[in-house]
C-alpha cells in the first residue's frame, strides 16, 4: 500500500487524510469558510425532506419507521444542526 500524498505525491503522508504535512497546510487555506446562509439553507432542504416523506396516521404525520412525529424530527434537527 502506497503511503504517498494524494496531493503532491511525496512519499511523506502523515494521517488519515492522505496529505503530507506541506499539503495539509495549504488545503487549510484553499478550503472555503462555511457561510451561516449555507447552513441555514441545508437545514431548510433537511426539514423539507423531512416533510416531504411523513406519513400520516390518524391525523398525526411521522417521519420514519420509529414512531417519531414530525414535529419532534423538526424539533430535533434544529436543535442538533443550528437554527
Amino acid at each position: 500500500m502506497s503511503t504517498n500524498c494524494v496531493r503532491c505525491v511525496i512519499n511523506d503522508r502523515t494521517g488519515p487524510d492522505m496529505l503530507c504535512d506541506r499539503c495539509r497546510g495549504q488545503a487549510a487555506k484553499d478550503e472555503p469558510r462555511e457561510l451561516p446562509a449555507l447552513g441555514a439553507a441545508w437545514l431548510q432542504g433537511y426539514i423539507e425532506g423531512l416533510k416531504a416523506y411523513a406519513w400520516w396516521v390518524d391525523g398525526t404525520q411521522y417521519v420514519g419507521t420509529c414512531g417519531t412525529t414530525l414535529t419532534e424530527a423538526i424539533r430535533r434537527a434544529k436543535e442538533e444542526y443550528g437554527s
